[in-house]
């Protein structure tokens, strides 16, 4: 059995840096290819392992259990986010992070924020090792810009998709916050 993750939506790029311009340009037929290849160093396939036990009321056996999911190294510590369903799991039992070069790390989660379905995981790896996402300021983004998603939908590494933003929210007072 797998639990699969959803796509991660990537809009990435500060503004104050000097590809800011590259921003206001026309979309191109290579626009979501330069786009995809700047953020795949950043996102990540995330496993899980857990172990399911007896259900006597739906007859449900006991066994190993894995799920596949995405997220995105949010910075060089190894901070990586991901959806709070990707780990949600109270039975597992280890978590991994596959790098784009391939190598896998042990990950544990450090927060999560179940109202906005965020969990943080962190994995340790020397810093030289991983590639940060550059995120852009989330209060320049509007309503009907166009973003990537790239991620590991059903275990199809790199997947690339685009959308729109279609609605922007500040998060309620009282709902649960995370911070890196």
């Amino acid at each position: 059995k797998f639990l699969f993750c959803s796509l991660i939506a990537l809009n990435i790029v500060l503004p104050s840096s000097p590809k800011a311009q590259e921003l206001e340009k026309p979309l191109t037929r290579n626009s979501y290819k330069e786009a995809a290849k700047k953020a795949l160093p950043s996102v990540v396939s995330i496993h899980t392992r857990s172990v399911q036990e007896f259900s006597p009321i739906d007859n449900e056996g006991s066994g190993p259990q894995s799920g596949i999911g995405s997220g995105i190294i949010a910075d060089t510590e190894g901070y990586i986010i991901t959806n709070k369903h990707v780990v949600e799991n109270k039975n597992i039992r280890q978590i991994t992070v596959t790098l784009q070069s391939g190598e896998v790390f042990e990950a544990r989660i450090v927060s999560v924020a179940p109202d906005i379905d965020i969990a943080i995981l962190k994995i340790d790896v020397p810093r030289e090792k991983i590639a940060a996402a550059v995120f852009r300021d989330s209060d320049s983004i509007a309503p009907g810009e166009i973003v990537v998603a790239i991620g590991s939908p059903f275990g199809f590494e790199n997947s690339v998709t685009h959308g729109i933003v279609s609605q922007i929210r500040t998060i309620p007072q009282g709902i649960s916050q995370t911070t890196l």
